[in-house]
């Protein structure tokens, strides 16, 4: 491997030219830059110390809990999140850490939703509004001190919660149509992640990893409304389920190629795979599951060995102003 200095030495020595070195360097720019951002890369260890200041993290909190509960769980929950915060102080903003950063937000945001729940004996409407209002506050606390980008997607929640439960509370009809509204919910939550996604097109900065927690939370809430309409999971399959089932996916898979995420189809999996398991039993296929996951398992792996080129093949297609606001690709 050639370092920049070496480049350097060998156009002063004469053994390369400039011209060459600079078209080298812009190269090597460009497939490192749309590298990085196929590989959808997100922070979650810097090392085995994460896992072992996180165990003992997780352990510290829970116990600190359980002991402060016996005397009062107010009392229990504030200083479990006065724990956590002082924790992310010193492994967090301090340290760095990955993982320590996630327990950190965990047991803050933990604290505050359990905070109301203490002072009431039954969780009302109301009660669970103020836990997912003070959650939120919380979370945004976090995330002004700590920058944790998983710190968004936990206000998300506690903003679609107390939004949906304020609507329900209002007009309790609409529980008849769950799954619509969490099809919406999961829907603004896809264009919030696709925002961020904006600022990043090139995957290097917390905007990326910001984005990977959205899309990650929007995932099931898209998908499972959408599959539960015509493929619940429980219910009968036939062939014409099946079909209806393989074209969904491939929808959603073709949607994850050119967006250049895959939590959308990692989280439509277990339809698929349920589907066509169910399917080839009542077809007294032997093994009718594990031949399903044998059969998309393989399909899947066919399609990240070629997701790159496949990728800039279809954005290549897609107008020119969408292609301004996609990750990078080879091929613009």
């Amino acid at each position: 491997m050639y370092s920049e200095e070496d480049l350097d030495n060998a156009v002063q020595q004469g053994i390369l030219r400039q011209d060459d070195v600079n078209a080298l360097r812009q190269h090597r720019s460009q497939t490192t830059l749309q590298a990085t951002a196929d590989q959808e890369s997100f922070r979650l260890l810097t090392g085995f110390n994460d896992i072992f200041v996180s165990i003992a993290g997780a352990l510290f909190f829970v116990s600190l809990f359980v002991l402060g509960a016996n005397y009062d769980k107010a009392l229990a929950t504030i200083l479990t999140a006065a724990a956590a915060w002082l924790f992310a102080e010193i492994f967090v903003r301090k340290q760095r850490m990955a993982l320590p950063a996630i327990l950190s937000l965990v047991f803050f945001v933990a604290s505050a939703f359990a905070l109301p729940l203490a002072f009431f004996v039954t969780p009302t409407t109301t009660v669970l509004l103020m836990c997912a209002l003070f959650s939120t506050i919380a979370a945004y606390v976090h995330w002004q001190r700590f920058r944790v980008p998983i710190t968004v997607a936990a206000s998300t929640v506690g903003i679609l919660t107390a939004t949906v439960g304020i609507i329900i509370n209002r007009f309790p009809g609409l529980i008849e149509h769950k799954l619509t509204i969490l099809f919406i919910a999961g829907i603004l939550v896809f264009l919030f992640a696709m925002y961020w996604d904006s600022r990043d097109l090139a995957r290097r900065k917390r905007s990326s990893d910001v984005a990977f927690w959205l899309h990650l939370l929007a995932a099931p809430l898209i998908v499972h409304p959408v599959f539960q309409q015509f493929a619940p999971l429980g219910g009968a399959q036939d062939v014409n389920t099946a079909i209806l089932v393989s074209l969904v996916y491939l929808i959603l898979a073709v949607i994850s190629i050119i967006i250049d995420r895959r939590a959308i189809m990692v989280s439509a999996l277990i339809y698929v795979l349920y589907t066509f398991g169910h399917l080839m039993q009542s077809w007294s296929v032997g093994y009718g599951l594990a031949l399903a996951g044998f059969i998309i398992s393989s399909s899947l792996l066919v399609l990240s060995a070629y997701w790159s080129p496949l990728r800039a093949i279809l954005v290549s297609h897609l107008p020119a102003n969408m292609q301004r606001n996609l990750p990078v690709t080879l091929v613009r």
